[in-house]
């Protein structure tokens, strides 16, 4: 998580929102300073802080919400629209899954447990920097269980945010 921290500087910094508007930078500084302090909310007590994953604090909540968001923000930047609408499709799927017809219905998940998952565990997106591939492809797997035709595409999404990172 230490690494996720130097990333939000580094990338805020260096994909500026405008390279000319002065009052920009400052947004860049404040999102970047966003998301250490995310990052340092987690490190502070970090083993309560996991076990907390399940039932989420409203801290917990609003750094982990800024993790995301800040995280999509930095994929529109390096990466692209294309990559970051994909992105957003992904989410709204989480959130809207038993509204889609039958094969690729789920029953849904509320926003304690996507920021429980994706921010607070140690097997979190927010988290990959910590350890080697293998960990993530498990956890791609995982998640794309119940769908079989969306786990290729999710493990290409994967490899091409994991190439993004670092």
């Amino acid at each position: 998580m230490v690494h996720l921290g130097f990333i939000y500087v580094l990338a805020f910094l260096s994909y500026p929102l405008s390279k000319y508007d002065r009052w920009t930078r400052w947004l860049d500084l404040a999102l970047a300073l966003l998301g250490v302090l995310a990052i340092a909310y987690a490190l502070v007590d970090l083993d309560t802080f996991i076990r907390r994953s399940t039932l989420p604090d409203p801290p917990d909540l609003f750094f982990g919400l800024a993790a995301i968001v800040l995280l999509i923000e930095l994929s529109c930047r390096v990466v692209g629209n294309t990559f970051t609408i994909v992105l957003i499709i992904v989410l709204l799927y989480i959130f809207f899954g038993p509204y889609f017809p039958g094969p690729i219905a789920h029953k849904g998940y509320d926003v304690d447990r996507l920021v429980g998952h994706m921010f607070m565990t140690l097997k979190a997106p927010c988290s990959l920097l910590k350890r080697e591939g293998q960990g993530e492809r498990r956890l791609i797997k995982i998640i794309s269980a119940e769908h079989p035709i969306l786990c290729q595409y999710s493990m290409l999404l994967w490899e091409r945010m994991v190439w993004f990172v670092l």
